[in-house]
């Protein structure tokens, strides 16, 4: 729908280098992208979140977490939280001094957007000597924040749930393990630990190992005995290594309206290895 004005700002470059050592060809490519948007107009109503006038689209809005709180004497120390509040359950702050904790609680941070990452980076190096040739394919991205909250980490447990994570039973808070990284798990009505806050909410930078290839041109007076002018063996393999803060599945997947992750696809992207033959007639 044509219903608001939305300004992009960004910039693009793109480098290459290559030099000759000897026979040894060597090369390097890398390709930078930014973008940074700004809401213009809007002509529907616009409730309080992360959707705003003259602010980035979608930007991360989020309660700002105090941590996960071990007594009786931390809830009462703490702004009003809600009812059923418990030893165990995550505290909020109070952003606004009014006493208690709800949206209006809410931290605005407009560097990084939810859904997509603001900066894309790739770097390629490549090289050949004689028959032989590499190359190897690095992928970065930045200025993307979102919440790790989906069904597979959720701590208010549905009664339906019949199967769980490891870390359901090692890393949520309970009286003999106070130093868990999770809150308490809750059965019907508790906490409120599942709400959009810093205590879930995770960077999506990340930098991955995108591709590996080495290959292997056979001389062609071998070649050519068997009628065939160009035969190339090569390995390839993909997505060997990715560095991330995200504690999701894969921090380069889509995220549903909701910010959790992509529900239809829980899978991580799997490494593979491959081989082939080229041949030339």
């Amino acid at each position: 729908m044509n219903i608001g004005k939305l300004r992009n700002n960004g910039m693009e470059v793109n480098l290459t280098y290559r030099t000759k050592i000897g026979q040894v060809n060597l090369g390097a490519t890398m390709n930078v992208s930014f973008n940074q948007n700004r809401l213009l107009e809007w002509n529907e109503f616009l409730g309080k979140g992360y959707t705003y006038l003259n602010m980035p689209y979608h930007y991360a809005y989020s309660r700002v977490s105090q941590g996960i709180a071990q007594s009786w004497e931390d809830i009462a120390n703490a702004p009003y939280q809600g009812q059923y509040v418990s030893p165990g359950d995550i505290l909020y702050r109070d952003l606004n001094g009014d006493g208690q904790i709800n949206d209006e609680d809410r931290k605005a941070m407009p560097r990084f957007n939810r859904e997509q990452p603001t900066g894309n980076y790739g770097f390629n190096l490549f090289g050949n000597y004689k028959g032989f040739d590499l190359s190897v394919l690095w992928q970065a991205a930045t200025g993307r924040k979102d919440f790790w909250l989906e069904p597979f980490n959720n701590v208010n447990i549905p009664a339906a749930r019949n199967a769980f994570q490891d870390f359901h039973w090692n890393d949520t808070w309970n009286l003999d393990n106070r130093s868990a990284s999770l809150p308490r798990l809750v059965t019907g009505s508790g906490g409120n630990n599942q709400a959009e806050s810093t205590f879930w909410l995770d960077n999506f930078g990340y930098l991955r190992l995108k591709n590996i290839q080495a290959g292997y041109n056979i001389p062609s007076k071998y070649t050519t005995r068997i009628g065939v002018s160009r035969v190339r063996v090569y390995l390839t393999a993909e997505n060997l290594l990715t560095f991330s803060k995200y504690r999701g599945v894969d921090p380069e997947k889509s995220t549903t309206q909701s910010g959790a992750d992509n529900q239809d696809d829980p899978f991580p992207l799997l490494k593979s290895y491959s081989f082939g033959l080229n041949l030339s007639f």
